[in-house]
């Protein structure tokens, strides 16, 4: 599929659009008014043409587009997205009249086939029909509020339409116009019906206000955006991309972004513009002098299409946790009845003082608060193999959950015999043990270990690792003339079996990515031609620091599926974080750059390499 086709989904609703069309124009009926049903079949394309004298539909498409990125059903949405569709057509044929546009997508426009009038009452017509089409929502299941507020969105959209197409026209009589009065001229002359048409999806996905919100910030900024590079297109488009010749704005003297950057720029310019001279020479020497002043540079920075990349990069990552062979605990209580846990695994920062203690609190059902854990101290603990390989929960944690269990077994038979009731009849909770159904009938671990201590050792042997896996999802943005990278957002998606403590499975991952991050845009160890280290120090190896993380960082945490080769489910969280965090960003960068082939295979991704990316392009 090549960048100019649609996608299937798109190309589905797009399919969908048409049909839904067709049905809300047909109340045009036929008889005596067949002959403005022929007009309407010809503007939209239906006969006389091909597939571009249609239009891109745009606008309704992201009316659907966005009502099933909201959660709903974007199949409820056509009549909306038909009524959007109307609207804008509405708006070309009035349009075309206006700027006496002899043609439109490669044919002749309705007033130049039809006459002005008939142009004009048509248009009329498909604002009228615009109108109806939203009462079939309630067909689709809307409600009447929904409803309403999709005709008000609509009706809102018209005036700033017709707003932004009153500032446009006074702007041709005007000499002087500035890029605000310019922005707020496309602001409704564009942007209002593309917002209109992001907030109307969203509203029949019944999205909450605040979300409606920044749909219709979103529809603004898109609308904005587009009609800037419309303008360019306006100006430097192919007459077989955009139907009308070459410089056909430049011709119709219209005060567009490009035009008002030349005539605050360029005194060459400004003159040749005066004098209003629109031969074909004097256009093609105004083109010339709009590109050698910036100002088409000026008009795609304007759009966010000149500097600055966006890139959305997605790794995938199975890997191996819980290395053995073997991991040492022991479980004391003390005379008070807390317990402490002696574990051979380390700490380096990964919260297994937590985890231990909360593995052993669960099995003796005691309190969090009255477990305590020890590690790394050969007096305490002889023998342990430590932490790597995401392997202190997997593998020391079934230590500690044996050895807790072997004390509570030391509990149940201790309170069995003095209180003279079978073992499967004892309930063990809240620090004490009591017998089912007379809960009176009870001893605390104080008592049960007062006299005589009580502890457990137990070594786990893990047979064979687990096998968790995740997904990374990174959005860059990538400025091509310095080569900067920037990380927008970023997603982790992670399948730990089990999280003993999801809160620090979630700031493993968070953390861990920090250091995929470092990896995969900042750290490198660089040499010289003899070998010698040139980042030995910290002054020159770059490290991430807060200013690269994500402003956001969603994190979602997968327990569907505990692996069966141990008894806690636990597949191990310390290097999910990382994993793919090099593969996300660098696929992140290759969609950002449109690199073809294998995109991004070197890491770091350092601002020069990004440029001799470009360079190969």
């Amino acid at each position: 599929m090549s960048a100019t086709e649609p996608s299937p989904l798109a190309s589905q609703m797009l399919e969908a659009l048409e049909a839904d069309l067709r049905a809300a124009t047909a109340m045009l009926g036929a008889g005596s008014y067949a002959a403005m049903a022929e007009m309407v079949a010809y503007h939209f394309g239906w006969i006389e043409g091909d597939a571009r004298a249609r239009g891109k539909r745009i606008r309704p498409l992201l009316a659907l587009l966005c009502c099933g990125a909201a959660g709903g059903t974007w199949q409820e949405a056509l009549p909306a997205a038909s009524a959007i569709e109307l609207v804008h057509n509405f708006s070309l044929a009035h349009d075309d009249i206006q700027d006496q546009s002899p043609e439109r997508r490669g044919r002749p426009t309705l007033w130049a086939r039809w006459g002005a009038a008939q142009a004009i009452n048509t248009g009329d017509a498909l604002l009228a029909l615009a109108r109806l089409s939203t009462f079939r929502l309630r067909g689709s299941g809307a409600t009447e509020s929904t409803v309403l507020e999709v005709q008000r969105t609509l009706d809102e959209a018209c005036l700033h339409l017709t707003k932004g197409q009153h500032l446009d026209l006074a702007f041709e009589a005007r000499e002087r116009v500035t890029v605000d009065e310019y922005l707020e001229m496309i602001e409704g002359k564009t942007a209002a019906l593309v917002a209109a048409a992001t907030t109307s999806g969203a509203a029949l996905a019944r999205s909450a206000p605040r979300l409606l919100e920044a749909y219709r910030d979103f529809g603004r900024n898109l609308g904005l955006a587009f009609q800037i590079l419309d303008d360019v297109l306006g100006i430097w488009g192919a007459p077989g991309v955009t139907g009308k010749p070459a410089g056909d704005d430049l011709k119709a003297r219209k005060k567009t972004l490009p035009v008002l950057f030349a005539l605050e720029q360029s005194a060459p310019f400004r003159q040749l513009w005066a004098a209003g001279d629109d031969s074909e020479g004097s256009l093609g020497e105004m083109t010339l002098l709009l590109e050698a002043c910036g100002a088409l540079e000026h008009a795609r920075a304007a759009a966010g299409d000149a500097r600055r990349h966006i890139g959305i990069g997605i790794g995938c990552f199975v890997e191996k946790a819980g290395p053995g062979p073997w991991e040492t605990a022991r479980v004391a209580l003390d005379a008070e009845g807390r317990a402490t846990v002696y574990s051979g695994g380390a700490s380096l920062g990964q919260g297994i003082e937590t985890v231990l203690a909360q593995i052993c609190a669960q099995e003796l059902r005691l309190s969090f608060d009255d477990v305590k854990v020890r590690h790394g101290d050969t007096a305490e603990v002889s023998e342990g193999i430590g932490a790597w390989g995401s392997r202190v929960t997997v593998v020391g944690g079934c230590a500690v959950l044996y050895a807790a269990r072997e004390v509570k077994n030391g509990l149940l038979e201790r309170a069995a015999q003095r209180l003279e009731a079978a073992q499967e009849d004892l309930i063990v909770e809240d620090g004490r043990v009591w017998v089912r159904g007379a809960p009176g009938r009870s001893l605390t671990f104080k008592e049960l270990v007062q006299t005589h201590g009580l502890s457990a050792d137990h070594r786990y042997h893990a047979t064979q690792m687990t096998y968790p896996y995740g997904a990374h999802v990174a959005v860059v943005e990538v400025d091509v003339s310095t080569g900067q990278v920037a990380i927008l957002d970023y997603a982790i998606a992670y399948d730990v079996g089990k999280a003993v403590n999801p809160r620090l499975v979630e700031g493993q991952l968070i953390g861990g990515l920090a250091q995929g991050i470092g990896g995969a845009l900042l750290e490198d160890l660089v040499y010289d031609e003899e070998g010698q280290l040139l980042s030995a120090t910290f002054m020159d190896y770059l490290m991430p620091t807060s200013m690269e993380m994500p402003k956001r960082v969603t994190v979602r945490i997968l327990e569907e599926t505990p692996t069966p080769l141990n008894p806690l489910g636990v597949k191990g969280a310390g290097e999910g974080g990382t994993a793919a965090a090099g593969a996300a960003i660098a696929n992140a960068v290759a969609d950002a750059l449109e690199l073809k082939g294998a995109g991004i295979m070197d890491l770091p991704i350092s601002p020069q390499r990004v440029l001799e990316a470009l360079a190969q392009r």
